[in-house]
């Protein structure tokens, strides 16, 4: 059967202790039987063997956004109850698609 992991830790520490249960157990094949994928785009993500596929998402414009939210918060203006910024798959060694 088709397993599925998401990894949100950075820096991918749960991509690198699957990695090595993976290869000292019972012969599972990534991205064959397990594929994995992590989130941010971390840079040892694309070090790892194999590489982890993951998400990217805009860090600076994600920290600009959240600075102008503060300063317009401090001086009293309303924010939005959600802001949604673009993120992009990123498909390495990890992932068949």
């Amino acid at each position: 059967p088709q397993g599925y992991i998401w990894t949100a830790w950075y820096p991918c520490h749960f991509g690198l202790e699957l990695r090595r249960g993976v290869r000292r157990g019972p012969g599972i094949s990534i991205p064959d039987e397990l594929e994995v994928i992590g989130f941010d785009d971390v840079p040892l993500a694309e070090l790892m063997t194999p590489a982890l596929s993951t998400v990217r998402q805009p860090i600076v414009e994600k920290g600009r956004m959240a600075a102008e939210l503060l300063v317009a918060a401090l001086e009293g203006e309303t924010s939005p109850e959600r802001v949604l910024l673009p993120t992009e798959l990123v498909g390495r060694q990890t992932t068949r698609g």
